[in-house]
């Protein structure tokens, strides 16, 4: 997942003649920004009097819904012109999108360059034209889908002799769950939670069915928002329903995709993807992403970010905890157009939402430690959240052999928020050789599903008691201090730009930018948010034996591609 930014493995795109993109006009509102942003804080903020009181959609849609005049020109302005097709009004009515041909006067009015036209992953912010000024707050496009992504294999596959490729033992739903104290009885399918999916992201039902064949887990039927079909790249989805599946086996889980095998093939875009996932019945409460890409690519399109925040905030509001992986690059990428400042990972550093760094350990009781690619830092855009200021300040303040000040913005969005085992993670699928087995895999993809599926459980817990899900944590666990486990070990690092590893951020006692407030005790947080919970009855705990991977002859990987959008260094 980089353009010299997060994730570990790499896809070399390949440009395909596409002639679409995809515009999204964001409309003026009837309720400031300012209102809305203090509705969100009231219910997300412990101690006010509207905590953890979450919108219905309807609600949702009257905060945030454009003026009439607003939509209606918006409507107005693509309605029934030459070149334009697929309109579609967002349900909370602030959003009204559509695909655009390049030779559309609808293009030319909105000043639409070729290169806009061009495929690719980076999103745009566009002027909006005076005729829209009274009527839209800002505008994006989404350019076409790469037409072909090819994986760069890395070092996530068992090496020679089957050794495993990244520090610490071998990681299965069994070991993950003795360590994080979470209980062998299934969840209730009430329970609802998803993972997101972008590129062509891929997965075989009959690969979940060996996975929980193995593990005694009984055998997901996940439901599918959107588009799964036959790919390259089939490891990332694999692995983040395995695990988010096989934490909270039993919950309801979706797979909500938006990759580039639908007619629809445009790039990834958070903004859509919340619309998508915020309509589904049952709607998901904890949902994971693990895709991103660095901040800095979007210095000069800020309107993006904007509008991807806007979307998670709705999430918010609407009671769904987002988990976003912290990213594989340790302090973020650096190339040789910036090799003196640490490039920090989007979305992990949007202040909506709770982004999830990893760690290792040596065996089942050893302490963890943050492996060296875990991605955190201070975020170069939005500054520090109320709810993080004096954790932040406390790292910043009396952290050991912090990198220098010039490499990160001291006064900006500290991430990641907390932290999972995130190395040689056991998943079956298919191998770069196209052989289905078994195969280790490392990253931070690993540990936000592990940490999102914890989550589901206690949201379980909660529903069981009477009470709400959690809805957006951050001001919560900040207020806690903890979340289980603090990691007090582990530095982040990132090769410099002349290949040589490069030190980040230090672990230190308390938040801080490697490992955030820690890793997950459940025993722990169902004291915190389910005190009263109804104990459900065990069933027979199952057996978890741990697979050997079939080590498979590293080819010489192909040359790094231009951007590599997945956080799991096998992804």
């Amino acid at each position: 997942m980089r353009v010299q930014t997060l994730a570990v493995t790499a896809l070399l795109l390949v440009a395909a003649a596409v002639a679409d993109v995809r515009v999204q006009l964001h409309l003026k509102r009837t309720v400031s920004e300012d209102a809305i942003e203090r509705e969100f804080v009231e219910r997300t903020t412990p101690g006010s009097s509207k905590y953890q009181q979450h919108m219905t959609p309807a609600e949702l849609r009257e905060l945030v819904a454009g003026t009439p005049e607003a939509l209606a020109a918006a409507e107005r302005f693509l309605a029934g012109q030459p070149g334009v097709k697929s309109q579609k009004t967002f349900a909370t009515r602030d959003v009204v999108a559509a695909v655009v041909e390049r030779t559309s006067p609808v293009a030319a009015a909105l000043g639409l360059t070729s290169a806009m036209f061009e495929p690719s992953e980076l999103r745009r912010s566009v002027a909006v034209p005076a005729g829209l000024a009274s009527a839209v707050e800002r505008i994006t496009v989404v350019p076409p889908m790469v037409g072909k992504a090819q994986r760069r294999p890395k070092a996530h596959y068992a090496k020679a002799g089957g050794s495993l490729p990244f520090p610490g033992t071998a990681q299965t739903p069994g070991s993950i769950k003795a360590r994080y104290n979470v209980p062998a009885y299934d969840v209730p399918a009430t329970a609802v939670q998803g993972v997101g999916e972008f590129q062509q992201s891929y997965f075989n039902p009959s690969w979940m069915a060996t996975f929980s064949e193995r593990y005694g887990l009984p055998i997901p039927d996940i439901k599918i928002k959107g588009p799964n079909s036959p790919s390259q790249d089939d490891i990332e989805g694999t692995l983040d329903l395995e695990y988010i599946t096989g934490i909270a086996q039993g919950a309801t889980t979706w797979w909500i995709s938006s990759n580039d095998t639908s007619s629809d093939p445009f790039g990834i875009d958070f903004a859509w993807w919340c619309e998508e996932a915020s309509n589904l019945s049952p709607m998901p409460t904890v949902v994971s992403l693990s895709w991103g890409i660095g901040e800095n690519n979007y210095k000069d399109n800020l309107g993006v970010l904007y509008a991807d925040n806007d979307a998670f905030r709705k999430l918010g509001l609407l009671g769904v905890t987002v988990f976003a992986a912290s990213g594989d690059t340790g302090p973020g990428s650096r190339g040789f157009n910036s090799c003196t400042r640490f490039d920090p990972g989007w979305p992990a550093t949007s202040p909506y939402l709770t982004a999830v760094g990893a760690t290792y350990s040596t065996s089942a009781t050893a302490a963890e430690t943050s492996v060296s690619f875990s991605g955190g830092g201070f975020s170069d855009v939005f500054a520090t959240p109320s709810w993080q200021k004096t954790a932040v300040s406390n790292y910043l303040s009396t952290a050991a052999n912090l990198p220098a000040a010039s490499f990160y913005n001291a006064s900006g969005r500290g991430f990641p928020d907390v932290a999972a085992l995130g190395t040689n993670f056991m998943v079956y699928g298919q191998n770069q050789f196209g052989q289905d087995g078994w195969m280790p895999v490392s990253g931070t993809s690993c540990a936000s599903p592990t940490f999102a599926a914890v989550i589901t459980r206690v949201n379980a817990l909660r529903v069981a008691s009477g009470k709400s899900t959690l809805g957006f944590l951050n001001p919560t666990i900040y207020s806690l201090g903890k979340v289980g486990q603090d990691i007090t070990n582990g530095t982040s690092e990132d090769p410099d730009c002349y290949g040589f590893n490069f030190k980040g951020f230090p672990t230190a006692t308390g938040w801080d930018a490697v490992s955030g407030l820690g890793t997950p005790d459940f025993a722990y947080l169902a004291s915190q948010f389910a005190p009263n919970a109804p104990t459900p009855t065990p069933g027979p705990a199952p057996t978890y034996p741990p697979p050997s991977p079939t080590p498979a002859p590293q080819p010489t990987p192909a040359a790094n591609g231009t951007f590599v959008q997945k956080q799991c260094t096998n992804s």
